[in-house]
């Protein structure tokens, strides 16, 4: 019944919306009675959420399930522990490279150039550079002890640098010398190699140029503390960095010959270089010792003399192209006055 009376009255109501005339419904003798006794208001089933008693119950829907806590607990930050197996990579014992990258944080062509730089910089240097690749927010465990593990590990052999490097974030990175450069090289002096080498990196973009940009420079300062332990005097701060790669180690042409080229093309890289300056030479020589001779003519007589007042003459030759002493016949031509 009320059914029926809210079905009709959201019909009046969608008529009168679209301007059409309802026809009134009817009632019947049981839901006037009801609405005189007071039983039954109508409209009082739209104000309350009960299920009218001829509707179906409405069941209830359970709701859909959520994230578990431990799925909400997401990592927020990258790990910053260096994971457990690549420790003894690190420390363990004297690395065999000069680039340590056990985590392959560099591609295999990216580790190969620049250890290539590093194996370069040991061949022209008395100081082997060695550098430990980290991860940008990465630290070193604690119970590593930096200063006692260069003592302990770099106490022998070549003087070394041992740099700390945190890929894509290089003023984090730490430098330590071996026990033989400590006492000639200061903690001042290493403070300024490491802060030019951490400012030439943080003028690239890029993590590996970076990277490249601080073993540069970093060699370049080794090449000053090379010179300290000569007894030379060290300025305060490189002023060029063009003069000073210069000074690191600027090869002759035949010492990059045999740097670049196999043995076997030694011997005939060298013949061919020798036989060019001796052919400059020769050339050089024989312009610095031509001799231009000219023949001598007689000039034939004019007027009955050899000289008259406004009269010249011009010795000319046949041929322009030819050396004028290869040349006997004269061609005269004589100038006068207009």
């Amino acid at each position: 019944m009320r059914r029926r009376f809210l079905i009709a009255w959201l019909t009046i109501s969608s008529l009168q919306a679209a301007n059409v005339e309802p026809s009134l419904p009817s009632w019947d003798d049981a839901d006037r009675a009801a609405v005189k006794a007071g039983k039954w208001l109508p409209g009082s089933s739209l104000l309350t959420d009960e299920v009218p008693a001829d509707e179906p119950p409405v069941e209830k829907q359970e709701p859909l399930p959520g994230p578990t806590p431990e799925e909400l607990a997401v990592e927020q930050t990258p790990p910053t522990q260096i994971p457990d197996k690549y420790l003894g990579a690190y420390f363990n014992e004297r690395p065999t490279s000069f680039l340590i990258d056990p985590q392959k944080l560099l591609t295999s062509q990216q580790y190969r150039d620049r250890l290539s730089f590093l194996e370069y910089h040991a061949t022209d240097s008395s100081i082997d550079l060695f550098v430990y690749v980290f991860g940008m927010a990465q630290d070193i465990p604690g119970e590593v002890r930096a200063e006692e593990l260069t003592e302990r590990l770099y106490s022998s052999g070549r003087p070394a640098a041992v740099v700390y490097y945190f890929l894509g974030a290089p003023q984090r990175s730490v430098i330590y010398l071996s026990p033989s450069l400590t006492d000639t090289v200061s903690g001042a002096e290493q403070k300024r190699a490491l802060q030019s080498s951490v400012i030439k990196s943080l003028e690239k973009a890029d993590s590996v140029d970076q990277l490249e940009a601080f073993s540069v420079q970093m060699s370049i300062r080794l090449y000053w503390m090379e010179r300290m332990l000569s007894g030379a005097t060290v300025p305060e701060a490189v002023t060029s960095d063009h003069e000073a790669v210069k000074a690191v180690a600027s090869p002759g042409m035949m010492e990059r010959l045999n740097k670049n080229l196999p043995p076997r093309w030694w011997l005939p890289v060298s013949v061919i270089l020798g036989t060019m300056l001796v052919a400059f030479g020769m050339n050089a020589w024989l312009r610095y010792r031509a001799r231009y001779r000219f023949p001598d003519f007689e000039v034939e007589p004019r007027l009955g003399g050899s000289h008259a007042a406004g009269i010249g003459a011009v010795i000319s030759f046949a041929n322009a192209s030819v050396p004028p002493a290869l040349q006997r016949e004269q061609v005269p031509d004589y100038l006068r006055r207009a």
